[in-house]
């Protein structure tokens, strides 16, 4: 029997404090309060983990790109030292045109390419247009050519375009390029070439050895001689033949007066300057002509002796180069 007296159920039912609603929730939060590892993340630590996921990967593709630029530039200094030099040593060497010989009024391009016609043509064409009277336009002949900007056409490349073989010795005792110039003569057209000299003596033993052919081989150079003045209508009848101006104009043209001898070369001074000049037709300034002016070590043709005196005081009143 226990020592003390035990409590009936309606004893215990009394002394229990009576359940409310309130009551319940209280126990129910006190029992199973959530701990701080059981909580889901907030929005805000959600965020940052997925920026340092960020992070992580901005670094990745920052290292990738580095060794890719390491690569590269690796790749360019063996380029740089193995293959460029053959690529640029094969690559065609500029050739300028040289200085101007003296003051030109004007300068023109004459680009040569495969598809242009032939250079006498060409150049024919350009000398045919008249020009300023007493004033000299440069012409630069170039060559067009691959993988390089135009070159400077040589006097061997010149000679070998227009169809000449020059004395070897000439082709020695020059510089490779030469220049070409047209100038305003008389009649508005004439053209020449300038050729910086080396050897002085060669030279001039190589132009008298050529004279027999120079004028021909240049002949496309020369411009055609004037028409003669038109007739003045008359019935007068002419006194040596007989007819009138008309019936003249239907007769065949008489040919041109010429020395009993054909036109030779002839030797002509100019402010002590000597030079060669042989007609196309006796008695008309056309035909070829050359000097040798020393002091500038210049050979200069040309297709009139009006031409080689102006040159001669171009070279006179330019500076000395």
């Amino acid at each position: 029997m226990p020592d003390h007296p035990t409590e009936s159920q309606s004893e215990r039912r009394a002394s229990e404090p009576a359940r409310t609603m309130a009551g319940d929730m209280q126990r129910v939060l006190t029992e199973k309060k959530p701990t701080l590892l059981a909580r889901p993340p907030r929005p805000r630590e959600r965020l940052g983990a997925t920026a340092s996921d960020r992070w992580t990967e901005q670094k990745f593709k920052v290292t990738a790109m580095a060794l890719l630029g390491v690569i590269a530039l690796l790749i360019t200094a063996w380029f740089w030292r193995s293959e460029l030099p053959a690529l640029v040593e094969n690559l065609p060497q500029p050739v300028p045109p040289p200085g101007s010989a003296f003051f030109f009024n004007a300068t023109e391009t004459l680009l040569l390419s495969s598809s242009s016609p032939p250079l006498p043509a060409l150049l024919a064409g350009r000398i045919a247009i008249p020009r300023a009277p007493g004033s000299f336009t440069r012409l630069l002949i170039e060559v067009e050519r691959l993988r390089a900007d135009p070159a400077a056409l040589s006097a061997r490349g010149f000679f070998d375009a227009i169809g000449i073989e020059p004395p070897p010795q000439f082709l020695d005792a020059i510089e490779p390029l030469p220049q070409w110039f047209i100038y305003g003569g008389a009649d508005g057209r004439d053209a020449g070439i300038i050729f910086v000299v080396k050897n002085g003596p060669a030279a001039a033993e190589a132009l008298a050895a050529w004279e027999p052919t120079i004028r021909s081989d240049f002949a496309f150079m020369i411009p055609t001689a004037p028409p003669p003045p038109p007739l003045i209508a008359t019935t007068t009848p002419d006194a040596a033949t007989g007819t009138t101006s008309d019936e003249r104009a239907l007769l065949p043209p008489a040919a041109p007066s010429a020395d009993p001898v054909p036109p030779r070369f002839k030797s002509q001074s100019y402010r002590n300057i000597e030079f060669r000049f042989r007609e196309l037709i006796s008695g008309h300034d056309q035909g070829w002509g050359y000097l040798y002016f020393p002091a500038r070590r210049r050979i200069i043709m040309g297709t009139s002796t009006a031409a080689l005196r102006a040159a001669i005081d171009r070279l006179f009143e330019s500076p000395n180069p």
